[in-house]
């Protein structure tokens, strides 16, 4: 900054919603900070930029106490200077230099986290002012050479405050340099206030259009004046530039000192489609789960990535019961958001729901959704011991388990699936390979428990230690209850690689579906590749959205006959290849995505519309082997992970005469059966499963199809990914006018 970075340096603030007064005129929050985790450097969620050592001498940007303390450094004797500047951009990463990486600078590049009119609100303590002035600089313009808005070159509209005069004004500059010299900045308005050190302050700052305005008030949200301290008008504004800065500015060589907490910055802009999200807290609170005074309560879901503490629920004026209203824009209106509330305690692993997805239609001017309990929880319920058993015999035997230093815990509902030591199996005396663990369950009797293993430390098992596949369930009856064993479907995270291997992947696009609306894709223009070693050479999940499509970010895939290994244009296999170097790991994760002109763009109302191959988790697992410098991985279903496990066309002697659906086999099954049928004629076909009450489950076939043999696989779950419990199934064929139906049995 401030010419030429040397070093960029960021905070990852962990973002945590605080209570303010919200005036009708306020619209969705853009993003905010109240500095409050356990990271000293404050290295999460929101990316501040500010100088290193050798810009600045002697200043410190550090969290301290739940706020972030500023000390003014020495900018090479010219000034005293401590300076913090973001656009609201999340999880920013830089490398052992102190450059931004790639991913980085494309989120910084990005910019989209903010908007010029806005409302920024935030407390400021002076702790030590002797010479300094406090400049909030906003609207100001990202150098996309850099990253990020370089204060000495960058135009911004201001808030000047002098503690020491008491002088508080509102206005711009636009020079070069003009940052260090308020007295060439052009002011729009001017008012006294009186400043105590060692104080907390409120401030507001209003900038809409050529609109500017602030208060200042000490105590609580909830004293905020009505009346404004000051207002303009900029009557030739510029409305553009989305980074803002926070900073002290006097003479060198610095040492003057402030805090700065609670900062939420809002779009003017009221809500369109307000959205009201209502949770009763009150059994997790007696069962232990929910601390009121320490943990928050978030919603997360389809409409924020499923991920963050932005969507914080506060407590209203009904006892228990936690909400937040949140704005959606027009896109949203008539379309089906997914959530879950997760509560999120002071230290630990976040409580998810353990229930469906919770589910709702947005509607044209908002609305107020039901109040519902945490989990669907309405009662403590009865309390009975439940014995978890693994057996560890395949894990150890093949080295993926090591009882010096890993541990396999259970994780689940009745935990908030939560990663925790004392749900941490132990070796039985008598078997060392089977691990038992007894724990007291409080329940209502009748409800039926998901869980899963997982792998500790993290680190040390693919997926952070998530057993793949399917949840485990029980059915709580009040009573001791002993599980049966179950061998943890926890992989390794893997070995390094002793040489470069070229991983070709391929994918079978024939009859694929989208995730969202399980319906066929009218056109396959385009399929990419993304896991979590995407993009190529960093890691980490590349984005889903249809622009990350464009510059490599997710990895292309052909079907050309000649590209990147793909053997034959035009039969939907589409084919790519991956260099993993040497030294990185052999385990990986991934998924697909299709891009269909016109209709991905809309799928999921536009948000990550490309992650259409499957629901969140659902993703292949590839083990790269390095005995060759090429690795041809089994080509791989689109969607296999909740539709059929694969589709194949039998050889045959002769073309068949007649339609023919087969008993399944086997029959019984459990959890997977093979369909076989015959068509004697090309056209389109529809293989579906129904339940005993008639409603169609499940779509294994809906395409077409040559003429000839075909056997179908099933493994026992619904299109939305669900594992069918044991009963009574139906499969029937449609083509060309003829229906078959044929009845099959799952038992557990």
């Amino acid at each position: 900054m401030m010419k030429k970075v040397t070093a960029f340096q960021f905070l990852f603030l962990f973002v945590i919603l605080f209570s303010v007064i919200v005036s009708a005129q306020e619209g969705p929050i853009l993003w905010q900070d109240n500095f409050d985790d356990d990271d000293p450097a404050a290295r999460k969620n929101v990316g501040w930029i500010y100088y290193g050592e050798e810009d600045i001498a002697g200043q410190v940007i550090q969290q301290q106490d739940g706020m972030l303390y500023m000390k003014a450094g020495s900018y090479g004797g010219l000034a005293g200077v401590a300076l913090v500047e973001t656009n609201g951009v999340p999880e920013l990463v830089f490398d052992e230099a102190g450059d931004p990486t790639p991913e980085t600078m494309a989120a910084l590049l990005k910019n989209d986290y903010s908007d010029p009119n806005q409302i920024i609100t935030f407390q400021v303590n002076f702790l030590n002012v002797t010479s300094s002035f406090f400049i909030l600089g906003t609207r100001m313009v990202l150098d996309s050479t850099r990253g990020d808005a370089d204060p000495t070159e960058s135009p911004a509209y201001t808030l000047f405050i002098s503690p020491l005069e008491g002088v508080v004004r509102i206005g711009r500059y636009d020079a070069e340099l003009a940052a260090l010299d308020p007295g060439s900045w052009t002011y729009f308005g001017e008012a006294t206030f009186s400043f105590t050190f060692d104080v907390m302050y409120w401030v507001k700052y209003y900038l809409k259009d050529g609109d500017l305005k602030v208060k200042i008030w000490e105590g609580e949200p909830e004293d905020e004046p009505a009346e404004w301290l000051i207002e303009g008008v900029d009557p030739d504004p510029r409305v553009e530039g989305k980074f803002t800065m926070f900073g002290l500015l006097g003479a060198p060589p610095g040492g003057d000192e402030m805090f700065l907490d609670n900062i939420t910055v809002r779009s003017t802009e009221a809500a369109a489609n307000p959205v009201t999200f209502q949770v009763n807290m009150s059994v997790q609170e007696a069962l232990g789960n929910f601390n009121p005074s320490a943990d928050m309560v978030v919603v997360r879901g389809s409409f924020n990535g499923w991920a963050g503490n932005d969507d914080q629920l506060t407590l209203g004026d009904t006892p228990d019961v936690y909400q937040i209203t949140k704005n959606f824009d027009d896109s949203f209106v008539g379309t089906e958001i997914q959530y879950k509330f997760v509560i999120v305690p002071a230290s630990g692993d976040d409580i998810w729901e353990s229930i469906d997805n919770r589910v709702a239609t947005i509607q044209a001017g908002g609305q107020v959704l039901d109040v519902v309990y945490f989990n669907n929880r309405e009662s403590i319920g009865a309390t009975a011991n439940v014995t978890f058993q693994a057996d560890m015999s395949d894990m150890l035997s093949k080295g993926w388990f090591d009882p010096a230093t890993d541990q396999m815990r259970v994780t689940g509902a009745m935990n908030g699936w939560a990663s925790m030591e004392d749900w941490a199996l132990q070796a039985d005396l008598l078997d060392p390979s089977l691990y038992l663990l007894t724990k007291e369950i409080t329940e209502e009797p009748g409800n039926t428990i998901e869980w899963k293993f997982r792998g500790y430390p993290h680190e040390n098992f693919l997926d952070n230690g998530w057993e793949a596949g399917s949840n485990h369930s029980f059915t709580f009856t009040g009573e001791d209850l002993v599980l049966e064993k179950i061998k943890p479907n926890v992989l390794p995270a893997g070995k390094d690689l002793t040489q470069d291997v070229t991983v070709r992947f391929s994918v079978d696009c024939n009859g694929a579906v989208d995730w969202y609306n399980k319906k066929p894709f009218p056109t396959i223009d385009g399929v990419y590749l993304n896991g979590d070693f995407v993009p190529l050479g960093t890691g980490g999940w590349a984005g889903w959205t249809v622009s990350d499509t464009a510059g490599g970010a997710l990895v292309k895939m052909y079907d050309d006959g000649s590209t990147n290994g793909d053997a034959v244009a035009g039969d939907n296999i589409w084919t790519t290849e991956v260099v993993f170097p040497a030294g990185s790991k052999a385990t990986h994760l991934y998924k697909y995505g299709i891009y269909s002109v016109g209709y991905t763009d809309t799928l999921n109302a536009g948000n990550i519309p490309m992650d259409n191959e499957a629901g969140f988790a659902m993703n292949h697992v590839i083990l790269i082997t390095d005995t060759s410098p090429l690795f041809v991985n089994d080509t791989d279903i689109f969607g296999s992970q909740w539709r059929e496990v694969s589709v194949e066309r039998q050889p045959t002697a002769q073309v068949p005469s007649d339609y023919v659906l087969e008993q399944n086999f086997p029959n019984p099954f459990n959890p997977t059966t093979e369909i076989s049928y015959t068509i004697p004629r090309n056209g389109h076909v529809t293989l579906a499963i129904y339940n005993a009450m008639g409603q169609k489950i499940a779509t294994l076939v809906d395409g077409q199809q040559t003429a000839g043999r075909y056997r179908a696989e099933w493994n026992g779950m619904d299109d939305n990914g669900n594992r069918m419990s044991s009963g009574i199934y139906f499969y029937r064929l449609q083509a060309d006018g003829v229906s078959k139906t044929m009845k099959m049995v799952m038992m557990k």
